[in-house]
């Protein structure tokens, strides 16, 4: 199956689902699922895959070390982010009665 084929027919179930007006959320998180697992794996069969055959050569050990570190810094950048618009516990809420 191409990879186009791959991506499109879960992607269009979930806007059928949101179009449709059926709030359906099985139905949601099985087309995400569909569309975010292949993701990390074509990248990881690409760290991993020999230089030949194009990729880098990592090794599996490689691989999962470059997307764990991915991963965290992803996590680390979001939770900084959210940090620093949330506001301070201290600060008194003003227009509530």
């Amino acid at each position: 199956m191409p990879p186009a084929v791959v991506f499109q027919e879960p992607t269009a179930e979930c806007a059928g689902a949101v179009i449709g007006g059926r709030d359906d959320a099985e139905l949601k998180m099985l087309g995400e699922g569909d569309v975010g697992h292949p993701l990390p794996a074509t990248a990881g069969d690409f760290l991993a895959k020999p230089v030949a055959k194009g990729g880098l050569d990592l090794g599996t050990a490689g691989s999962s070390a470059v997307l764990l570190a991915l991963l965290l810094g992803l996590m680390g950048y979001a939770h900084v982010r959210e940090r620093r618009t949330a506001a301070p516990k201290d600060t008194p809420v003003t227009g509530v009665s």
